[in-house]
């Protein structure tokens, strides 16, 4: 139980009183025992007393005498009295001082003994009180002094539960936490002096590298005067320090780049940075120069007070970049330099040539507004991927010319990055495979000529063989026949079965003449000769031959050149091309037929298209209808033998095939171009002599 130096005290007190309480009982025992006996051998005394004086009123009674009589007896009763309150007395006293002395021993060694144990109780008490309270205070005492030499280490070795316990343990961990308080902040002093030691080695590290840095480092007041500029201000723009500090930055900037620099100014003295900002500084001795400025603001209390900036001179950078502005300007390949915004930045003059677009009309524009291709604004446009990936990508891609014309190309897109190694656009290469695209046509088309030529060398070489086997058999029958024909008498029946036999062997033998002309087995007598004789001559025997309103238009050039030609055969053609183009007008109920012969030069792109064409002059024969057109399926095959797109018993088959192989004898070529329900083209060119 804890009990307080109070409480200790009020026991002590309370103690010396009990003892002193308890003496006072003893004393004041002793003294009333005295007075009970006094008491007792007092009241004996009375008591004879009475009984004498109670036998003399007896007597009195008794006598009845007189006064004198009575006061003789009064005085014998005051005599005897006296002499038994004297006898009395003298033992009572007697043995009143036996028994007083008795007491007054008691009294005396029961003071003797409460003094003697009031002492030792004091002593004890006073002893106890040292160890309580002198003690404790006299460690505190020495602790205090201790502590106050600068001793933290001491400690007071005090554990009881009172006042003093209490101080003690307060001091003790006051102690405690002046050593952890003196030791955070010799650590914290510590820290202190080895972060501003780095602080001053990490300032002079920095002002050596800002001392030497390739770059101008500057600070300028909110009004754009120079507070502070390194070195590199000599080498870079010819000044020393000194020159230019108070000096506004305006005084080493063109008037043309002063706007820039105001505005620049503006945009940090309201919070904002600057990155990347390009003007000119002018050097001391009269060199533009260009330079970039990164530049933030120093603020105080939310106040711009200072404007902190690096000037790193750029010129060697600009002209590199303007010699690949040439580059890009001349390149062969259109080229045009795209912000991440879809802004047209610049275009060369091929790209200008390809889209068919004004230089004046490429400002503030998007990419997408001109030489617009399949893949603007979707997934696939380049910027869109570049943004992702930041990789080069190539695309083919169709672009839209400003006439509305498509024109093939190679798309190649690259990121265009800044200085600081920024996204900030791409550049667009567009290769025109205009040229690749009519090779690769070309090539394709002499592919299928080649195998169409093949096709219908196989079933050349068949018919040739068919043609002459038909040939010894209807020769044959027709021997035979004129065998025949000549025992027969006019106007019979079997005379003019004869003559049937002979007209179908005429006509087997025309269409073996057919199919020896498709196979070019079939002698042709080739001369020069003009030809617009024939032609008028084919196209009348058509004409005669028409019964549905086709109006017939001919654009015969007299003065065309003759060319090496067997005439019969090229009427065949005219015929069988005419008669086609009347029987595809005839299913619509008419049209025009219009035949033109004129001569024609061909280059040598347009020869490049057909195996059978060379550069050089040709007569060209054209016969144009405007019936229902070919189908893409019927053009692949209709010079093939036998084909027809004619109901059984009305066509052969062999017309086309025998006009191709005609022409191709002719070291010509025939060219189709037909327009389903439009009409139809074709074009028969035939060297010049």
């Amino acid at each position: 139980m804890r009990m307080t130096i109070g409480k200790k005290l009020w026991i002590s007190f309370g103690i010396l009183i009990s003892l002193m309480l308890i003496m006072s009982a003893i004393s004041f025992y002793s003294i009333q025992n005295i007075k009970d006996v006094m008491e007792i051998e007092v009241e004996k005394i009375f008591k004879d007393v009475s009984s004498s004086a109670d036998r003399t009123f007896s007597l009195n009674r008794d006598l009845d005498g007189s006064d004198e009589q009575i006061n003789r007896n009064i005085e014998e009763i005051s005599n005897l009295l006296q002499k038994k309150i004297d006898l009395i007395v003298k033992k009572g006293m007697l043995d009143t001082n036996d028994n007083i002395v008795k007491s007054s021993r008691v009294a005396k060694i029961a003071v003797v003994l409460m003094g003697v144990l009031s002492v030792v109780l004091g002593l004890g008490l006073l002893t106890i009180i040292d160890r309580m309270v002198s003690v404790p205070i006299s460690k505190l005492n020495h602790a205090t002094d201790e502590l106050s030499k600068g001793n933290l280490s001491i400690n007071i070795d005090i554990d009881t539960k009172d006042e003093i316990g209490d101080l003690a343990a307060s001091f003790n961990q006051m102690t405690k936490n002046l050593r952890n308080t003196i030791y955070s902040r010799d650590c914290e002093i510590t820290e202190r002096e080895w972060a501003e030691e780095k602080v001053r080695e990490s300032k002079e590290e920095l002002d050596v590298v800002i001392r030497n840095i390739n770059d101008i480092v500057f600070q300028l007041t909110p009004l754009g005067f120079y507070r502070y500029i390194n070195p590199r201000s000599k080498k870079i723009l010819g000044y020393d320090p000194g020159e230019l500090i108070g000096k506004h930055i305006k005084v080493t900037t063109p008037l043309n780049d002063i706007t820039k620099v105001s505005d620049a100014l503006m945009r940090v003295l309201k919070g904002r940075e600057v990155f990347g900002l390009e003007i000119r500084q002018k050097h001391k001795e009269g060199e533009v120069l260009f330079v970039e400025i990164n530049a933030v603001p120093i603020k105080k209390d939310g106040k711009v007070i200072a404007i902190q900036g690096i000037m790193r001179d750029v010129t060697d950078r600009k002209k590199a970049e303007e010699v690949a502005f040439q580059m890009f300007d001349v390149a062969a390949d259109g080229m045009r330099l795209i912000d991440k915004d879809f802004n047209m930045l610049r275009v060369n003059d091929t790209f200008l040539h390809m889209s068919g677009v004004s230089k004046d009309k490429i400002e503030n524009v998007k990419c997408y507004d001109y030489f617009q291709c399949e893949f603007c604004e979707t997934e696939q446009c380049p910027m869109f991927q570049m943004s992702r990936k930041k990789r080069r990508i190539e695309l083919e891609v169709v672009c839209m010319k400003a006439d509305g014309n498509g024109i093939p190309c190679i798309l190649t897109a690259t990121p265009f990055m800044n200085a600081s190694g920024e996204f900030v656009g791409i550049i667009e290469d567009f290769k025109d495979i205009s040229e690749y695209k009519k090779a690769e046509e070309k090539r394709l088309g002499l592919e299928s000529q080649l195998r169409q030529s093949q096709k219908l060398e196989s079933i050349g070489t068949m018919a040739n063989g068919i043609a002459h086997s038909l040939n010894n058999i209807i020769g044959a029958i027709r021997g035979y026949a004129d065998m025949a024909m000549e025992n027969q008498p006019k106007d019979t029946k079997i005379r003019n079965y004869i003559e049937h036999i002979i007209k179908g062997t005429k006509d087997a033998k025309e269409l073996s003449s057919q199919m020896l002309i498709f196979s070019r087995k079939e002698i042709t007598d080739l001369r020069e000769v003009q030809l617009q004789h024939y032609i008028e001559e084919a196209v009348n025997f058509v004409e005669a031959a028409m019964t549905s309103p086709v109006k017939v238009v001919r654009n015969i050039n007299e003065k065309c050149g003759s060319v090496l030609a067997d005439p019969n055969q090229i009427q065949q053609v005219v015929m069988n091309l005419c008669m086609n183009a009347y029987q595809a007008m005839s299913e619509k109920g008419g049209g025009v037929l219009e035949i033109v012969y004129d001569e024609f030069r061909i280059d040598q792109e347009f020869a490049e298209k057909y195996a059978n064409l060379y550069e050089g002059k040709y007569a060209k024969l054209s016969i144009i209808d405007t019936g229902s057109g070919i189908d893409e399926m019927t053009m692949v095959r209709m010079f093939e033998p036998f084909f027809t797109t004619k109901k059984v018993g009305e066509g052969s088959g062999l017309g086309l095939s025998v006009v191709h192989g005609i022409v191709r004898e002719h070291n010509g070529e025939i060219i189709v171009n037909s327009e389903k329900d439009k009409g139809t083209c074709f074009d028969v060119y035939l060297p010049l002599a």
